[in-house]
């Protein structure tokens, strides 16, 4: 799970995908551990992502408590003076 464990994620991940192997299952569920919300979902190989998929990835999402909006480091906010 390189791409997104690569960089600092501090919302939900979901990883659809055909094959979830080596790392996969326990870098999430160390992230889960860490609080940050990782789901694995299997995707058929032979009929590949459909709107079922996307379905419950959004089922998933819609369960979770909210978490905080994003904090922009683009743009930080300017220092009260």
């Amino acid at each position: 799970m390189a791409g997104p464990t690569a960089g600092p994620a501090p919302g939900p991940v979901a990883v659809l995908d055909a094959e979830h192997a080596g790392k996969d299952p326990y870098d999430a569920q160390r992230r889960t551990a860490e609080g940050i919300p990782t789901l694995l979902m299997p995707v058929t190989g032979y009929t590949g992502l459909r709107r079922h998929d996307i379905d419950q990835v959004h089922v998933w999402l819609d369960a979770l408590p909210p978490t905080p909006p994003m904090r922009s480091t683009t743009n930080p906010p300017n220092p009260i003076r």
